[in-house]
């Protein structure tokens, strides 16, 4: 298998987190907690959620960074 199989995958994880990007999650959420009637119970149901996904974010820029410092590290030992 070669190595340039890899780029498809490397091209879906872009496009989609420019589409996530690209939503405007953040504008639409503020809209919607400023309406009237919330809970404490569904603050706290949103907010443990909120929490999570900053959580999974972290974990994929971590893991983004890792990939590349990894790749960067076995394409600079093939050069040599």
């Amino acid at each position: 298998m070669s190595h340039t199989t890899l780029e498809p995958e490397i091209r879906e994880i872009h496009e989609k987190l420019q589409r996530m990007s690209a939503e405007n999650y953040a504008d639409r959420l503020v809209e919607i907690i400023h309406r009237t009637g919330w809970t404490e119970t569904q603050v706290h149901l949103v907010r443990v959620v909120l929490d999570s996904v900053v959580h999974h974010l972290d974990g994929i820029e971590r893991a983004q960074r890792a990939l590349v410092e990894a790749a960067e590290e076995i394409g600079s030992t093939k050069a040599t």
